[in-house]
């Protein structure tokens, strides 16, 4: 870190989409790539980035890996009405060795955002309303996918999805402001982010709602303190 000019740390915190990503932006050291997929084109890219940049630092290539890659599985409230993490342990182990095979090393999973409101768009993503089985999953989910150690070559680093409240918008409206107590963000929405970090997860998303007035990804309190 000490060796990077500012414009390289910066560099370092830009997540370009698959369309933005170009083989100058890969020589100028960018941090992380979302939604390409196609091997040849990762793999041309990392080499630029490994043998062109001034420091030699990969691409993070990431994808939202949520129920399966290349297989698809029952979307994440299917496998939760299961009651059996073993599912989704299997889901998140097949979903991780396809995606690596492609050169992704990160996937945007497991969601879970608890959710008491049927309105809101994507709460076919996670667990459903119970923070107890979603706790369970969410572990099942990071343990498949990570192993014992996700620098294994069939094995993702899990980003567990998002840091926090954001499956309580108000009217169900996506990315709509989320107004809650604090007994109430600890005892429903945190408790399967707890358990994620606890089963390994080395990644975190933040949400894109406000929370009680604060932006989720500029949130000083969920993200620095909790």
């Amino acid at each position: 870190v000490k060796q990077m000019t500012l414009q390289e740390k910066l560099n370092q915190l830009q997540l370009d989409a698959d369309w933005q990503i170009t083989d100058d932006g890969a020589r100028a050291g960018i941090g992380g790539v979302f939604s390409l997929t196609d091997a040849a084109t990762i793999d041309h890219l990392q080499h630029v980035a490994v043998e062109q940049s001034r420091l030699h630092i990969p691409i993070l290539f990431a994808f939202d890996t949520i129920h399966g890659f290349r297989t698809v599985f029952p979307i994440p409230l299917a496998t939760a009405s299961s009651f059996d993490p073993s599912l989704a342990r299997a889901d998140h182990r097949i979903g991780a060795f396809e995606s690596a095979a492609v050169g992704l090393k990160q996937i945007y999973s497991p969601m879970v955002d608890v959710s008491h409101e049927p309105r809101w768009g994507r709460i076919a993503e996670g667990g459903g309303e119970d923070p107890y089985l979603g706790s369970a999953m969410a572990a099942a989910r990071v343990k498949g996918a990570q192993g014992r150690s996700y620098a294994a070559a069939d094995k993702v680093v899990t980003s567990p999805k998002h840091l926090a409240a954001y499956g309580q918008p108000e009217g169900g409206r996506d990315y709509n402001t989320t107004d809650m107590s604090e007994q109430r963000l600890r005892n429903f929405y945190l408790p399967p982010f707890k358990a994620a970090i606890e089963a390994g997860a080395d990644t975190v998303m933040c949400s894109f709602n406000a929370i009680n007035g604060v932006p989720g990804c500029g949130n000083p309190y969920t993200m620095n303190e909790i």
